[in-house]
């Protein structure tokens, strides 16, 4: 009975989310007199990605509300609250909690997990692992921080960058550029 029972289960997710995706991809508007649009066309309110290629969204459409990744999701656009496993995205306006997030050109609000890895990004980082790849606004806060340009405060067992506008507290503090490149507990430059 409990076979049974957990197959009609597993039917009635599987054709509940083939029909959302219906829904959610059809043209017809939400209301005829209120159209809602962003730079791909309508708002999205709901993602739900098993992975890339499983997902009730095509990756080129934006997102706007609730984002799931059971495993990985990714979507250019990204808008409101993503949570999941691995989540990636072009450009993001969201609080992330994924064990992995990933941004790959801008990308601004909060990002909780494990490993935060971002190309620019703005607003505050706490994981494990936060990785910036040029640009970084806010606050990185975890066991290792990284950002080439850090503009705010770094501040973990290891902290890491080039040029830095702000304060980095930790173990291993390095400022490429300050005058004192390493300090343990507290570097900053202004």
């Amino acid at each position: 009975m409990k076979k049974i029972f957990n197959i009609l289960a597993a039917l009635a997710v599987m054709t509940s989310v083939a029909c959302a995706k219906d829904v959610l991809e059809s043209n017809v508007p939400l209301d005829d007199d209120v159209e809602i649009l962003n730079r791909s066309g309508a708002i999205r309110p709901f993602q739900f990605s098993i992975v890339e290629d499983i997902q009730l969204i095509p990756k080129e459409k934006s997102i706007t509300g609730l984002k799931l990744n059971l495993v990985y999701g990714y979507n250019y656009d990204i808008n409101g609250l993503d949570i999941g496993i691995i989540s990636k995205g072009k450009n993001v306006n969201a609080l992330q909690v994924n064990l992995m997030s990933i941004v790959e050109t801008e990308g601004q609000g909060l990002q909780v997990g494990l490993f935060n890895l971002v190309r620019s990004y703005s607003g505050m980082q706490w994981g494990v692992f936060n990785l910036c790849g040029t640009e970084f606004t806010g606050c990185q806060a975890g066991f290792y921080n990284y950002a080439p340009t850090c503009t705010g405060l770094q501040l973990g067992i290891v902290n890491t960058c080039s040029s830095m506008r702000g304060v980095q507290i930790g173990l291993v503090n390095i400022i490429k550029e300050n005058p004192l490149p390493f300090m343990p507990i507290i570097n900053m430059r202004f």
